[in-house]
């Protein structure tokens, strides 16, 4: 069985070191419509990155000033972990996985900058990264939208972004 992550940022800026917010992710079958699993989610020290000269963006500020309250209260909650022990918990939860997804390459190139600013290995090879993005720009529709999820709450985008990477193999007859 073929096992993939995928995983979705949240941040205040969007150049590859942006401060980020959360990080949420998912394993999963990517041919299988059985239910994600290993949930990964941490709310980033910003303190700690503030010290280490990571961006903010203030167009990137105002656009959180609209999103949703929801999105904003979980994004924004004052519970927050180290960075150096949300990288090494990433590495060690991404173990056995055969790649890693995000929404375009965005998100992979911010965890790679802190990674490389951590000096901590990258836990994936640069052939193992996938971009659900350019896959779902092919399909009719944006599959994410066909369910009702919290956008911008990164856990949620995962999993709607694992739901619409597995329809659009499915309507490409995509089996490997």
């Amino acid at each position: 069985m073929t096992t993939w992550a995928m995983f979705d940022l949240e941040t205040l800026a969007t150049d590859p070191a942006a401060q980020v917010l959360t990080i949420g992710a998912v394993k999963f079958d990517p041919f299988s419509f059985k239910d994600t699993h290993s949930e990964f989610y941490y709310r980033f020290n910003i303190d700690e990155q503030d010290q280490l000269d990571r961006t903010q963006n203030p167009d990137t500020l105002t656009w959180w000033g609209e999103q949703s309250v929801a999105a904003q209260e979980e994004a924004f909650h004052p519970d927050r972990t180290d960075c150096r022990e949300i990288l090494w918990a990433f590495k060690k939860w991404y173990v056995g996985c055969d790649g890693i997804w995000s929404q375009g390459s965005f998100d992979v190139n911010i965890m790679e900058n802190m990674y490389r600013q951590f000096d901590i290995p990258i836990p994936w090879a640069h052939w193992q990264v996938g971009d659900s993005r350019s896959l779902l720009k092919r399909m009719p529709q944006d599959p994410r939208y066909d369910n009702k999820f919290v956008a911008h709450d990164a856990l949620a985008d995962a999993k709607a972004q694992v739901d619409a990477l597995r329809k659009t193999f499915k309507h490409f007859n995509m089996t490997k």
